[in-house]
């Protein structure tokens, strides 16, 4: 499964461009970590890639096909989506939400069969979340919704999922998880974008990062070629010392910004 956005441009009126000219790859096996201020324009590349938004200019191409030329039922059976802070209306079971991942995959009036079931519940024991089937969603904590939420984009069946800041307001110990678990989806197979505002985090469990800036991707590369104290200094406009730290044979790199 491959992602392609090829030289995508959208503005919202024609004097308000957004997006310019972004390119972009990610194939299976590969989480790609988008990187930028707030106003960037991450929020409206998404909503390009999800086919909520048509680029005025460029294409997004699944396998060489552009999401345009989708129906919203198949592009669902390629491209799973996991917001960020899902305020629940209705005080659904855990296992019914994850089982909502299965709609493009169901006639319209009929019921989840058995399989439909059954595939819901392997997406939870891949995320070790299967004891809280039976618990009201509206009541757990957030970095548990969050794993049920990534729950019902596997339980579409994807190639590619789309992950909205997918740590955003959690705890310390929650987010590690969440991203441990971004990482081992990767290795199964998944082509992965998140975004996030801890530049951290790509160390963790990314292939590659890139930084939007002003609607425009500025730096594509690995995380330790891009995450740089120059880089960040220029990004978010605050010194940040990038540093090694050695730990059982191993190098791992940590961001400290200044406080002073």
């Amino acid at each position: 499964m491959k992602l392609e956005l090829k030289n995508i441009a959208f503005a919202y009126e024609k004097t308000n461009e957004v997006l310019r000219d972004v390119s972009l790859e990610v194939e299976a096996g590969e989480v790609l970590c988008l990187l930028g201020p707030n106003g960037a324009g991450k929020t409206t590349l998404f909503k390009s890639i999800l086919g909520l938004l048509k680029p005025s200019k460029g294409k997004v191409l699944i396998n060489g096909k552009n999401v345009c030329d989708y129906t919203r039922k198949k592009l669902a059976h390629y491209l799973g989506y996991v917001p960020q802070n899902h305020i629940p209306p209705f005080p659904y079971r855990v296992l019914d939400v994850v089982l909502m991942g299965r709609t493009a995959h169901i006639n319209n009036f009929a019921v989840p069969s058995s399989v439909d079931v059954e595939i819901a519940r392997e997406a939870m024991r891949r995320l070790n979340i299967c004891h809280l089937e039976n618990r009201n969603y509206a009541e757990i904590s957030g970095g548990e919704r969050q794993l049920v939420l990534i729950a019902r984009a596997l339980a579409q069946k994807p190639g590619i999922l789309i992950l909205d800041e997918p740590t955003a307001n959690l705890d310390f110990g929650n987010q590690l998880r969440i991203l441990k678990h971004i990482k081992k989806l990767a290795e199964s197979g998944f082509a992965v974008v998140m975004s996030s505002h801890f530049p951290e985090h790509a160390f963790y469990c990314c292939s590659k990062v890139a930084v939007m800036q002003k609607g425009r991707i500025i730096l594509v590369g690995k995380p330790e070629e891009v995450i740089t104290g120059r880089n960040l200094k220029e990004i978010y406009g605050v010194e940040v010392e990038v540093a090694e730290i050695e730990r059982k044979g191993s190098t791992y790199r940590v961001c400290i910004p200044s406080v002073v």
